[in-house]
């Protein structure tokens, strides 16, 4: 049987992770000492993602450009009218796309998350846009620069802080590199994904 690998590395950062194979990918379940850190990075580029456009986007839940929300199972994130991006989070790793409208991004996009109570300090370091508007209501989505890369960004606006940021798959270590640097001023620690779906199932709500 063969497997995927993440496109991101931390090991010279986190030190030796403990890994997990769920369905064809080989993840990090955890990190040495990643329960001293109240704030984390982790890499959820395993979960699916999907481009959607045409009559498939106006089927799904009414956006308006700038609008991101939850639909149990995914976050769909308005960049325009007709195109909504899919960012799954709890369904099957290898989900059924229902139409052609459907295009798979899982391994066109590197999907990191920060969370934790300072995570919107690292985002700041990262992108200097107001994600956080007071006039937007619920979850935020912006495509924006960082450091020379085009990412993609949700504020979650959960009780507990957290953000999704996409980017271009070749881009993606560049862009972990950018957020461990950012974070290393509060304290963030690169975490496994037992840690985050803790955080997202739980607290984070």
């Amino acid at each position: 049987m063969s497997t995927k690998n993440l496109a991101v590395s931390f090991e010279k950062w986190a030190g030796a992770p403990e890994t997990a194979v769920l369905g064809d990918w080989v993840l990090t379940a955890t990190y040495p000492g990643e329960d001293s850190a109240a704030t984390g990075l982790v890499d959820l580029s395993h979960r699916p993602k999907a481009l959607v456009s045409g009559p498939d986007a106006d089927g799904l839940m009414p956006l308006d450009p700038g609008r991101a929300a939850w639909d149990g199972t995914a976050y769909q994130a308005a960049r325009k009218s007709g195109e909504r991006m899919l960012f799954d989070l709890t369904g099957p790793l290898e989900p059924a796309w229902p139409g052609p409208g459907y295009t798979d991004m899982t391994d066109a996009w590197v999907l990191l998350a920060v969370f934790g109570p300072r995570a919107a300090e690292v985002i700041q370091r990262m992108a200097a846009i107001d994600f956080d508007p007071p006039q937007v209501s619920g979850p935020f989505y912006a495509v924006t620069r960082s450091h020379g890369l085009w990412i993609q960004l949700i504020n979650l606006r959960r009780k507990s802080p957290g953000f999704l940021v996409a980017v271009e798959r070749a881009q993606g270590q560049n862009l972990a590199a950018g957020l461990v640097h950012a974070g290393h001023a509060v304290g963030m620690k690169v975490m496994g994904f037992k840690a985050f779906d803790a955080w997202f199932l739980g607290s984070g709500r």
